[in-house]
């Protein structure tokens, strides 16, 4: 059976202390994996005095997850791994962890270290608001005016979202429906237009 997997809706922050050391997590929402490089450079920018910027992320569906983590100076394995395994552990995709310390004069020892991260992505994690994630895929269709009426109706059906509506001697309407759904509007569609109609399927 397939596991169920999720996103949260908030960024959220959450800060413990451990020997005077400040550790401030706080999870993002990433849309694309691309978007956690910005992320974590306004982090370090928002934190300017601290002593290190840790991260971890994951992204993707099913067993096409990307994932990648930083030390940012931490000993080898003590900060991003801990931070990461507790992603891996998670059923949240799409997700970006940033842990800012502040070093409060005490050394912790790598086990220290471990614990902290660890606690501090645990944390933050058990705070934020998760929802089931559910993927979508936008596509488009060229229809004649008679149809207008009837395609609005269907993709009503369907649940068609982010619609978008363009009229020139024919009109373009571009939306997005769940993935499962696309193969049975697809099919209707087909049926609706006598197979005159064809849906483009577009790749984000």
């Amino acid at each position: 059976m397939k596991q169920l997997e999720y996103v949260i809706q908030n960024t959220i922050s959450y800060e413990i202390e451990e020997k005077r050391s400040r550790f401030i997590a706080t999870a993002f929402f990433i849309g694309e994996q691309t978007e956690a490089k910005e992320i974590i450079q306004s982090v370090r920018e928002e934190h300017p005095g601290a002593s290190h910027t840790v991260y971890a992320y994951k992204w993707g569906r099913g067993n096409t997850k990307l994932l990648g983590m930083s030390d940012d100076g931490e000993p080898r394995g003590t900060a991003g791994r801990p931070v990461l395994e507790v992603l891996k552990g998670s059923p949240i995709t799409n997700i970006l962890i940033t842990v800012t310390r502040y070093f409060g004069g005490t050394k912790l020892g790598t086990g220290g270290l471990v614990r902290a991260y660890t606690r501090a992505a645990q944390e933050v994690l058990s705070h934020t608001t998760q929802v089931p994630y559910v993927s979508r895929e936008t596509f488009s269709v060229v229809i004649p005016y008679n149809l207008h009426r009837e395609f609005r109706d269907l993709f009503s059906r369907y649940g068609v979202g982010d619609l978008r509506e363009e009229f020139s001697e024919e009109i373009t309407l571009q939306g997005s429906v769940i993935s499962e759904s696309l193969r049975p509007l697809m099919r209707d569609i087909t049926e609706l237009s006598k197979g005159t109609i064809q849906v483009t399927v577009i790749e984000e």
